[in-house]
């Protein structure tokens, strides 16, 4: 058989062979939570056909996945999920909330959210990566405006440190007060009478060798009321102190630069042992950028996006789909979408 021939019968196979269409993706019932008025619902699904749209065309343009979707809407918040049918992988979009990347965190009284840093960033977009408990590996982007404002801003260590030395100081004092109510003082002159009585008795019932080592074990042990309540309260506060004595050498001995760096904590303050930069699941605490709000005011639920992929690495077969999640995800569409 000749090149033509071979090319003649190649050309006939590939015009015979059907084209398998992808499948249309399966619509489930939306999740209405709320009153919400049916003009901001309506503008609320049209949306969210448009980010399967986008879906749709950016991300699974070439991929054998045909997911069951639906939307679930809020008074102030929307998204879609969009799940296989296995529920071995999820994509999502949430419009106007940020919560699955916060943990919260109270210092000196005030809740301060916290979040992990952003391991990169993708198309302008930063991303964060991990697997939760369940075992999922989980890949979210920040979509936010063209600007490059995000919505949070980094708390600094030294803001940290602060607030968690007042914090540590209200609750030692508060101890201080607690024991000084629990612990008398009594006069000096009664104090004096009742050692003195002590070492009289002792002098009347031994002597020699005895009452001299009767007598220095007591004087040893013996307490004024001052000497037991400053004794008590170094005990009761020593882990504090010395949390206190951490942050105070923190302080003292950073340079401006580290104290301006990002705090990265996750405990409490009365457990704090220093700065978390290299821990595995780090902890960033943030607070809400009001200048990224005022640039973004007209709709609470525009301001920004987070695109979700999370699936089961155990299943092989969804390795080509995480790929082109990852190679065609262009954000452009939904950054357009932002303040409409």
């Amino acid at each position: 058989m000749n090149a033509f021939s071979i090319s003649a019968l190649l050309l006939t196979l590939i015009a015979s062979t059907p084209v398998r269409a992808p499948r249309e993706w399966v619509k489930e019932e939306d999740h209405v939570n709320g009153r919400i008025p049916r003009t901001k619902l309506a503008k609320m699904q049209s949306a969210a056909d448009a980010m399967v749209a986008f879906l749709q065309d950016s991300c699974f343009s070439e991929a054998d996945f045909s997911p069951l979707w639906h939307g679930e809407y809020f008074p102030e918040k929307f998204n879609i999920t969009c799940r296989s049918e296995d529920n071995k992988s999820r994509l999502t979009i949430m419009a106007g909330d940020l919560s699955p990347l916060l943990r919260y965190l109270t210092v000196n009284g005030k809740e301060i959210a916290g979040l992990r840093p952003a391991d990169g960033v993708q198309k302008d977009c930063p991303y964060f990566e991990y697997e939760n408990e369940e075992g999922q590996h989980i890949m979210t982007w920040l979509v936010t405006g063209r600007d490059g404002q995000l919505p949070y801003i980094p708390v600094t260590r030294k803001e940290y440190l602060q607030e968690a030395r007042a914090e540590l100081t209200a609750i030692k004092n508060s101890i201080i007060a607690n024991i000084r109510l629990k612990t008398p003082i009594r006069p000096t002159a009664i104090q004096t009478a009742e050692k003195q009585a002590a070492m009289d008795q002792l002098n009347n019932h031994y002597s020699g060798t005895d009452l001299q080592v009767r007598m220095r074990l007591f004087l040893q042990d013996y307490q004024s009321d001052e000497a037991y309540l400053q004794d008590n309260i170094i005990k009761a506060t020593a882990d504090l102190d010395k949390t206190l004595r951490l942050i105070d050498s923190l302080t003292l001995r950073s340079t401006p630069a580290e104290l301006n760096k990002p705090a990265m904590v996750s405990v409490t303050a009365d457990t704090f042992r220093g700065f978390e930069d290299n821990a595995a699941d780090r902890n960033m605490l943030v607070r809400m950028n009001p200048g990224y709000f005022k640039t973004h005011p007209t709709n609470e639920n525009a301001r920004l996006f987070l695109v979700s992929w999370s699936y089961d690495p155990s299943v092989s077969a969804i390795a080509s789909i995480d790929r082109q999640v990852r190679e065609n995800i262009d954000f452009r569409q939904l950054q357009d979408m932002l303040g409409k």
